[in-house]
């Protein structure tokens, strides 16, 4: 796995990447801030409430000859500021190389209606989950601590064209009675 955390002094939360290092060799990985400035630690733009960050790496699956290539971006955008998430969309694109296969996950706090993550969608990511609303029955991927199921979408998994998506889902249950966090996962094969 590689992690930065969000104000660089170990303190913060992380949008960590796992992976399994029997299939998968990490290439490069770093941690950018949702900011002005990228590569300052901590730093803090367009009206957000926290510093925010996107992990992004480079990984090798081991079982092709040779290797085949792609990326993984994981971020956490701000809930309070409408116009950091939209400068974070258009920074991931930056970011993401259009030579290889993407995966972008994570927290956007922003539903698929919204122009945020419009953006990334224009930008050539799609929604694993297209069929689902943006709100409504069934289809929150957050709730606080209560085990809520309907409400919003917030959380996502988007990629790039050249994944096929064969399944996605939220997957709302608790593991022994318990709620796994506040976020329902949302999960793509």
């Amino acid at each position: 796995s590689w992690a930065g955390d969000r104000c660089d002094n170990g303190s913060g939360e992380h949008c960590a990447i796992l992976y399994r290092n029997d299939r998968m060799a990490l290439v490069e990985a770093r941690t950018l801030w949702l900011s002005e400035t990228p590569n300052v630690p901590g730093s803090l733009s367009w009206g957000g409430t926290l510093p925010r960050i996107a992990t992004l790496a480079t990984l090798d699956i081991l079982s092709g000859d040779p290797p085949v290539r792609f990326g993984v971006a994981n971020t956490h955008w701000d809930g309070g500021s409408r116009q950091a998430r939209e400068h974070a969309a258009a920074l991931l694109l930056t970011w993401v190389e259009p030579d290889l296969p993407w995966i972008v996950l994570g927290d956007f706090n922003a539903t698929p209606e919204e122009r945020s993550v419009q953006t990334l969608l224009a930008g050539g990511l799609r929604d694993t989950l297209p069929h689902l609303a943006a709100s409504g029955l069934g289809v929150s991927t957050h709730h606080r601590f209560d085990g809520a199921t309907d409400g919003t979408r917030i959380d996502h998994i988007l990629t790039t064209t050249r994944w096929k998506v064969t399944e996605a889902a939220i997957v709302q249950q608790r593991i022994d009675g318990r709620l796994p966090s506040d976020h329902w996962p949302v999960v793509a094969e």
